[in-house]
């Protein structure tokens, strides 16, 4: 069997897969290596350092929910936007858990910025 190509793009979407089921704290390299069947050597072609992935799982991760509260939020129902947060509390508990934190980040670095 021809060994896997390890990508930029692979080791991405390991590392958000890893999020969605385990939260970021376990986006490693170890958890990486372990299910691409890498060497470090091929994440750090990549992402020399682990929180430059953090960063992206992080930019995904908005893009997700933006995504998901779009499909969700169409119609002229009041109560929709509720019933989406509830849906992706059940669903993706630790990406909601992760944009709740960005957000919070973000707000944080205004305030620190206006200050």
């Amino acid at each position: 069997m021809p060994k896997q190509v390890v990508t930029r793009e692979l080791i991405e979407e390991t590392a958000f897969k890893i999020t969605r089921r385990m939260g970021i704290d376990a986006v490693t390299e170890e958890n990486i290596i372990e299910r691409l069947a890498c060497t470090t050597r091929m994440i750090h072609k990549y992402y020399p350092d682990i929180k430059d992935l953090h960063e992206n799982v992080k930019e995904r991760t908005v893009a997700f929910i933006k995504d998901y509260y779009k499909k969700y939020i169409h119609v002229p129902d009041p109560d929709a936007a509720r019933r989406a947060h509830w849906l992706l509390t059940l669903k993706e508990s630790r990406l909601e858990k992760l944009f709740f934190q960005i957000r919070s980040e973000r707000l944080t670095k205004l305030l620190e910025k206006n200050g």
